[in-house]
């Protein structure tokens, strides 16, 4: 989004629109148009692209207090993660919780933007443009967790506990197979092939919303000589060509793979 800079501070499009047109009825208007020529304390300089550049967290309009779309950098990332971590220890009735709508007399003019909206989406706006950024892994797995509490309505215990049990599942030790060292190089492989088609460990896929696709599940397994990975990629590419989007070759980031237990 493209942001004006007026008396010290960011304007989204409309907001400056509004100030400029005010200024004009005033005869404020600058005689000479270039930017040289007047100061942004007396008039509306502009516009400026990716939200006024990088910054270390999300640059607000100063009138809406619309997010203006800015980059951020790994501070700003942190600050956005730390602030979703805030809105997640205020629990679903903190973070659930409507602002008033405009007119009503009860509305908090500093979150215009957000009129009737419940408070976690002014932070989610945040976390959901993350997605397209190469994270640190500790990054990312905070991000994962913000947008499955705060999007998708799953409860922080029951995420945490999930996440706990994987880990000690991730952690268990291999036992080696009778006579391993008595294997040849081809009956190993034969034996790790034979493992994979018989265990066809399932999981459900969830790819994060995107700029250009919305979330969406699929159900895939590490079944053959294809993994979960390759089979989400197949399937998502599937969905992308069906709205006209090219394929892409990796994964997008926040994409997470969560093992379905068979019954038993």
């Amino acid at each position: 989004m493209n942001a004006y800079i007026y008396q010290a501070d960011l304007f989204c499009p409309d907001c400056a629109k509004e100030i400029m047109a005010k200024l004009d009825a005033a005869g404020k208007k600058p005689k000479d148009p270039d930017e040289d020529a007047f100061d942004s304390d007396d008039y509306p300089k502009g516009p400026y692209v990716d939200g006024g550049g990088e910054a270390d967290g999300p640059q607000n309009c100063g009138g809406c207090h619309c997010w203006l779309e800015n980059p951020l950098t790994s501070e700003g990332v942190n600050q956005v993660l730390e602030m979703a971590d805030d809105e997640i220890a205020k629990g679903p009735a903190g973070y659930n919780r409507i602002m008033p709508a405009k007119g009503t007399g009860e509305e908090d003019a500093s979150f215009a933007h957000w009129h009737g909206s419940p408070h976690k989406a002014i932070v989610l706006e945040w976390l959901e443009d993350l997605t397209s950024y190469n994270l640190e892994p500790e990054q990312q797995a905070r991000l994962d967790r913000a947008l499955a509490i705060l999007r998708d309505g799953e409860d922080p215990e029951e995420y945490d506990a999930a996440l706990a049990r994987e880990g000690e599942g991730e952690d268990e030790e291999v036992q080696p197979s009778p006579n391993r060292d008595e294997l040849s190089i081809g009956e190993a492989a034969n034996r790790i092939v034979d493992a994979l088609l018989e265990s066809g460990q399932k999981y459900r896929v969830k790819f994060p919303v995107t700029r250009d696709m919305s979330p969406i599940d699929y159900v895939v397994s590490d079944k053959g000589m294809e993994t979960k990975e390759e089979e989400a990629l197949w399937s998502y590419n599937r969905s992308r060509a069906h709205d006209g989007l090219r394929p892409l070759t990796e994964l997008p980031s926040g994409v997470r793979f969560v093992p379905i237990q068979a019954d038993t």
